[in-house]
């Protein structure tokens, strides 16, 4: 007789947590997600001891309930395979995007300056890091700050969003005032400097957040007699 399954192996693991009489499973779930959350790296050995028994019932007895969780885990693995090809297709097609563009420019007489340079040079750096999670893509206030506001403008505000930007983050990262915060070489008109940076697009929020701070500040400005108005974009 085959067996019709009613339930996925996530959905089954969800109806067990609904179980009265299931505080060891609950228990034992609680301690695996904060090890998990806490980074704890003895999980990897165990994981990895899992995976070849998974590997072992599969190949020797594969009605074996256990396998439903091996299943559930093999069936993503293709998915996540797709994914991971589609980007390296992109960011190849990025590149060479780029690299035809700057030699495009070079070839009609253009003389590339230094912030070019260092635009050509920040985005194919990104697009040659391996993974996302082990090197995300950063961006600085000056940059930020430089696609909202006219070029003159954004130079006159800019110390003071980078301001507002750093103070929002040591609040968001729970760090002192004042706390040293992750720096890297950056393009600041034409020139490499070493200035903080900001995860993208995971820090996007807290960077609009600081905008939006600045733009009260640039409005009072404004309202005080005498002043220039300033014209966001």
């Amino acid at each position: 007789m085959m067996l019709s399954p009613v339930a996925t192996a996530a959905q089954m693991v969800e109806i067990i947590w609904q179980l009265p009489g299931a505080v060891a499973f609950r228990r034992n779930c609680a301690k695996v997600c904060v090890r998990y959350l806490g980074g704890d790296p003895t999980l990897v050995d165990e994981i990895t001891a899992n995976r070849a028994a998974q590997e072992r019932l599969a190949a020797t007895d594969p009605t074996n309930a256990a396998r439903m969780f091996g299943e559930a885990v093999e069936a993503e693995l293709p998915k996540q395979e797709t994914a991971r090809r589609l980007r390296l297709q992109n960011d190849e097609l990025e590149t060479r995007v780029l690299m035809g563009a700057r030699q495009a420019l070079i070839d009609a007489g253009h003389t590339l300056d230094a912030s070019q340079e260092w635009s050509f040079r920040d985005r194919i750096a990104n697009l040659m890091r391996p993974t996302e999670a082990a090197a995300p893509q950063t961006v600085h206030a000056g940059q930020f700050l430089a696609d909202r506001m006219p070029a003159s403008e954004a130079r006159k505000w800019r110390s003071r969003f980078g301001s507002i930007a750093a103070r929002m983050k040591r609040v968001a990262d729970g760090l002192l005032p004042g706390a040293d915060l992750p720096r890297d070489l950056k393009n600041v008109d034409g020139n490499p400097t070493p200035v903080v940076v900001y995860r993208w697009p995971e820090e996007q929020s807290l960077l609009e957040g600081a905008f939006a701070e600045l733009t009260a500040v640039v409005a009072e400005s404004s309202a005080v007699p005498g002043s220039r108005r300033s014209r966001f974009r």
